[in-house]
């Protein structure tokens, strides 16, 4: 099924979630890397690129941890650089915030902290750690 918009003349598919996500993290890379060649952000797109996977793998864990995971709502792609910091070979420790309904339906906003380890041989990702405040 390709859910889509007719533009005039054109018929352009709609991305799922996951395509957007995609189209996200893909655009914050490439605004960073054009920041980077003009002087304005001294970083490796590759690096910022491997910070946001980890962090979707994180919201990835965090789900499955809640009692309702579709209304899970985490932060902004430009607020989570600020949450993400590189310990080194492919782990990265994520401090953020997940807000999603409880038991009783009322959405509540929780600190966590994740740590993603991401092992490029194995085609895995792990995570290490996990808390909610």
């Amino acid at each position: 099924l390709v859910i889509g918009i007719n533009i005039g003349y054109l018929n352009v598919p709609m991305p799922n979630n996951d395509a957007m996500k995609k189209l996200s993290i893909l655009m914050l890379v490439c605004a960073l890397a054009f920041l980077n060649a003009c002087g304005g952000a001294p970083s490796d797109p590759e690096d910022e690129f491997n910070k946001l996977m980890a962090y979707g793998y994180a919201e990835d864990f965090v789900k499955q941890k809640l009692k309702s995971p579709p209304s899970a709502s985490f932060p902004g792609t430009p607020e989570t650089i600020d949450h993400l910091k590189h310990l080194g070979a492919f782990k990265y420790e994520i401090t953020s915030w997940v807000e999603s309904d409880n038991s009783f339906g009322t959405a509540i906003k929780r600190k966590f902290v994740c740590v993603v380890r991401m092992d490029k041989e194995a085609d895995k990702v792990y995570a290490d750690k996990l808390e909610f405040d």
